[in-house]
Formats: C-alpha cells, sequence, structure tokens
C-alpha cells in the first residue's frame, strides 16, 4: 500500500497526466466555519481560483490543499467566496491497493524461552557464559603442488576465560588439530599453539584437563618439571591454628623424554650448541618450554634480550652478546624431546602438611615405558627375547631388518 500524499514528486507527474480529463468546476460557498471540504476529488494546484465579491482573495487569509481539497480560511466569518478549479479524477488522499490487507499474514516474532520476564528484557544465559572473554581464530587453506592433489586444511582455536557458576572460573584453550610447528625460542614468553586443556578453579582447588606442565621445586628431594598430557588436581584445606593440608594428585601422558646434558663453553663461541638424546639422538626436537640452562649452577633466562635464544626444531642453543661464554663455563642443559617410540605415563601425588614452623611431605613420582603399546613400530617375539637378553649393553641392542619395496619413479 502507498499513501500517495507522501510523494510529491509523484503527484505532480500525475497531474499533468490527469489534466487533459479534468473537469473544470466553479461554485459559491458561505462560510460560517474555517474549514471546508470543497470537493471528494483531487484538484489541479495551479487552476485554483478563489475571489470575494469578484476580487482576487490575497494568499495570507486562506489555505489550500490540492489533494484532499480543503480549505481553511483566516479571514473574518462569515463570508461568500466563489471558488475555481480542474477537478481531477481520482482522490489522492485515500489509499489504493491491488489485494485486501486483511489478507496479509502477521510479522512472525520468535519469543526466546530464556529471556526474562522483567523490566530489564535480558537475555539468561543457559551456560553463563555471558561473562566469560573469548577469543580465537578460525582459518582455512588450500594446498597444492605438482606432485600431489589439491587439499583443504582447517584449524579452530579458541580461549576461553571468565566465571562460570558462582565463583567457579574457567580457563580454557580449545583448537581442532595441533599445528606441527612450534614457538620460537627468542623471547621470554612463549605461545605453545598446541597448548589444549582446560582448567577449573574455585577458592582453594583446581583442577586441569588437557596439556600441562607439572613441576616439583619445593623439596630438596624429587624434584621433577613434566610436561604433560592428562588430569591434574590439587586442593589446599585449611585446618585449625594456621595449619593447612595440601594434596596434589595426577595421571597423565608424558609428551617426551627427559634428558640432561652437560658440556663446556668454547672460547668466543656463543653457539649454536647441539643438543642430543639420553642415549645420544642426533636428531630430536626438543618440547618447547621444558629446556632449563645453567651455567656454573646459575640458571639463565631465555630471550634475545636476555642470555640465550633456543630453536626447538633442530635442538640448537645460541647465547645472546649480553652473556659470553667462554672455556672456563660448565654448561648443563634440562629438556624434554619427543620420543615417540612407546606409549609413556605418568602418575604423581604429594600430600604436604603445613605447620607454623615445619613442613612435612610425602611425593610419589612414577613414569613407565608401556612395552606392549609401540607408538611407529611392532616387535617380533625374537625382537623382544633379545632386548630382554642385552640388560645394561644397549650397543648389543640391534636387529638387522631389510624392507622391499616396489619400484617408482618419483622416489629415489
Amino acid at each position: 500500500m502507498i499513501i500517495l500524499q507522501k510523494y510529491g514528486v509523484l503527484i505532480l507527474l500525475l497531474f499533468f497526466v490527469f489534466d487533459a480529463s479534468s473537469q473544470k468546476v466553479t461554485k459559491t460557498i458561505l462560510l460560517d466555519s474555517s474549514f471546508v471540504q470543497l470537493d471528494s476529488l483531487s484538484i489541479v494546484p495551479s487552476s485554483f481560483a478563489i475571489f470575494n465579491e469578484s476580487n482576487p482573495v490575497q494568499d495570507s487569509l486562506f489555505e489550500f490543499n490540492p489533494i484532499n481539497a480543503s480549505l481553511i480560511w483566516k479571514g473574518e466569518l462569515p463570508v461568500n467566496l466563489q471558488v475555481e478549479y480542474l477537478l481531477l479524477s481520482l482522490n489522492f488522499s485515500k489509499i489504493y491497493f491491488n489485494k485486501d490487507s486483511s489478507l496479509i499474514q502477521p510479522v512472525f516474532n520468535y519469543k526466546n524461552p530464556f529471556r526474562s520476564l522483567g523490566d530489564t528484557d535480558k537475555e539468561l544465559d543457559l551456560f553463563g557464559l555471558d561473562n566469560l572473554n573469548k577469543s580465537g581464530s578460525l582459518s582455512r587453506g588450500i594446498s597444492l603442488g605438482n606432485a600431489q592433489d589439491l587439499g583443504v586444511n582447517s584449524n579452530f582455536n579458541l580461549q576461553l576465560s571468565g566465571k562460570i557458576g558462582g565463583d567457579i572460573t574457567l580457563l580454557a584453550s580449545i583448537t581442532d588439530d595441533n599445528i606441527p610447528i612450534q614457538p620460537d625460542g627468542n623471547t621470554q614468553q612463549l605461545q605453545d599453539f598446541d597448548n589444549v586443556f582446560i582448567q577449573l578453579s574455585e577458592n582453594n582447588w583446581k583442577l586441569i584437563a588437557g596439556d600441562f606442565t607439572t613441576e616439583n621445586r619445593e623439596s630438596h628431594y624429587l624434584r621433577f618439571r613434566k610436561k604433560s598430557k592428562g588430569l591434574l588436581y590439587s586442593n589446599t584445606f585449611n585446618l585449625k591454628d594456621s595449619n593447612s593440608l595440601k594434596t596434589i594428585a595426577g595421571v597423565s601422558v608424558s609428551r617426551g623424554k627427559y634428558a640432561t646434558q652437560f658440556f663446556q663453553g668454547v672460547e668466543g663461541n656463543q653457539g649454536p650448541y647441539k643438543l642430543v638424546g639420553a642415549d645420544n639422538e642426533q636428531f630430536i626436537l626438543v618440547l618447547s618450554g621444558t629446556e632449563q640452562v645453567f651455567v656454573d649452577g646459575n640458571l639463565l633466562q631465555r630471550g634475545a634480550e636476555n642470555d640465550y635464544v633456543i630453536d626447538y626444531n633442530s635442538a640448537e642453543i645460541t647465547f645472546t652478546p649480553s652473556f659470553l661464554v667462554t672455556k672456563n663455563k660448565r654448561i648443563e642443559v634440562q629438556f624434554q624431546y619427543s620420543d615417540r617410540n612407546y606409549l609413556r605415563s605418568l602418575a604423581q601425588t604429594e600430600i604436604s602438611y603445613k605447620k607454623t614452623n615445619s613442613i612435612t611431605s610425602l611425593n610419589f613420582y612414577s613414569e613407565q615405558d608401556h612395552k606392549n603399546q609401540p607408538l611407529f613400530q611392532d616387535l617380533e617375539d625374537t625382537e623382544k627375547a633379545l632386548m630382554a637378553s642385552v640388560g645394561n649393553s644397549i650397543e648389543n641392542a640391534f636387529v638387522q631388518r631389510e624392507n622391499l619395496v616396489a619400484d617408482d619413479d618419483n622416489v629415489v
């Protein structure tokens, strides 16, 4: 439906169209009120003329509306007036439509069942996610090459932090895949691309599920620092007389194998110094953020503006100009590296009772390979018997094996 009086330009065009079929009207009217309806149809504006005793009336004494054919008189009453105008065949003040407006369906309004009925008119969040800070990224990529088909890569990364339900705090990093790269070890703070975890905490307890780093540095004995994937729960109970009981329990899968390497510094050589595995493996992948570098017993800081930088993919450490290496420097590096031979499980428990003047603690730590669950190899019975017989003579744990492959023009 169109209300035609709102469209002045369109009306003027229609005036010219209907001007040829317009009818001239002359009439005398007696006004005893300020408003009068001249006709039931619209009037051509340029044709309207008004007279009082054959004298033209000034424009300031009346207001004329050609659309609805009305006149508002501002002069003295009563008065006799003569009017002349051309009458159109339509009344442009009416609403014209082709279809019955009652057939039009009303607008569908969806009412959210979780919307409160109060004055605030606020959406009620079912899971309490309104208080969370959310950030992340979603990426799509296409890879192609002369020796491969077209492939589509996808990656999703989401970080959440905030309170959910009372005083429970949520901290989460979620991704749909692990990016096969590691951060550069040239800064003090690292952003682990493949770190996936969910942490819930409230007051004195904390629960972590996913990737986490666990360590024990408070005790002189059984000191460790491991990067794992699993579950870790900790809680502190406040007792009487300012005493407290702290408990930690966790089960996880170790992400790497622990190794310690000692070497002497070379005069004037800032690096790179190559790291090798516990069994002298030359090509290893150091897990990001697991290294600790000691020189003469002092712990160094990672970062280009600090003491050293490290390339985790090539397992090389380079010292910065702010820390000069000499032949008298005794360097010790503790780190974890990727050893994907067997599934390695880890279990730990710590109970610590703290009094005003003393601390009593009990620690349990166990890490072992699952010999019946190799990752990239299946050993035969003869090979297992050989491994059982070598004992500590690792140099005898070798097996000769040949694999036949088909001829391929694309492989050297």
